[in-house]
């Protein structure tokens, strides 16, 4: 539905961009809906993210068919994974 590309940087809060492609979304139309189901999914789970974050999404097309729900789910589970993900490599180090 989505892929996210995340790094660590120096800002003080959570910084999330939208990247899309029109080989992937044909028409403007479908761009914009794209842009606005992925940036209504990351308004709902600004708070939770970490203050250092830096995420990148690139929307599938297949997220044009989810519900606005799915789409924060979907962000959610793959938020709660890099976080896991973070903790363990903490652990180790």
């Amino acid at each position: 539905m989505v892929k996210l590309f995340i790094r660590f940087g120096d800002n003080k809060t959570p910084r999330v961009g939208i990247a899309l492609s029109k080989s992937t979304f044909k028409k403007a139309t479908e761009r914009n809906r794209a842009r606005r189901l992925i940036s209504t999914g990351f308004e709902a789970l600004y708070t939770t993210l970490p203050e250092k974050i830096n995420i990148v999404a690139m929307p599938q097309a297949n997220v044009l068919k989810a519900n606005p729900k799915e789409i924060t789910d979907a962000l959610d589970d793959l938020l709660k994974r890099i976080k896991k993900n973070e903790e363990d490599s903490h652990k180790t180090n």
